[in-house]
């Protein structure tokens, strides 16, 4: 399962998992077309996948999420908390402005992009591989580390 997988990184998430082999529930929390478009690039692509409704912010509807998922699978052998909330809003519309104001061009972009090692902005494709791995039977011994995927800036 990946909690807001409907855009971004969420969506490059659940369709890595995927193709790693993975039956992926597409969490959203109001966007049902987005999260609906993903389940079926998953489809398409050969993979499984299928979308559930719920605000994980809200206590009584993760408990609705997971007894889905458990009622459809049993139970749920991967879990990836991609969802943001800020107390001014979701994550996706924050970044949504963000974007639409012109913050993240110019000048901004610039200086973060000469900072990074890898000299340029990290992107979905980046961090889904890490999170496959992670969730895969090699990282077995891995436990309690933290991994910043940041193109090498700290």
């Amino acid at each position: 399962m990946v909690t807001g997988s409907s855009k971004g990184i969420g969506a490059q998430i659940a369709r890595q998992l995927a193709r790693e082999g993975a039956t992926v529930i597409v969490n959203y929390t109001r966007s049902k077309t987005d999260a609906d478009q993903v389940v079926t690039r998953i489809l398409e692509q050969g993979g499984s996948a299928f979308a559930i409704q719920a605000d994980v912010a809200k206590s009584l509807e993760v408990k609705t999420l997971f007894k889905a998922v458990a009622h459809r699978y049993g139970r749920v052998d991967i879990l990836v908390n991609n969802t943001g909330v800020y107390s001014t809003g979701e994550l996706g519309e924050v970044t949504e402005g963000v974007h639409a104001s012109g913050f993240f061009e110019g000048g901004f972009r610039s200086k973060i992009e000469s900072i990074t090692p890898l000299g340029r902005i990290g992107q979905p494709q980046d961090i889904a591989p890490a999170v496959a791995f992670l969730a895969s039977d090699d990282a077995s011994w891995i436990t309690g580390e933290t991994l910043i995927i940041g193109g090498g800036l700290r």
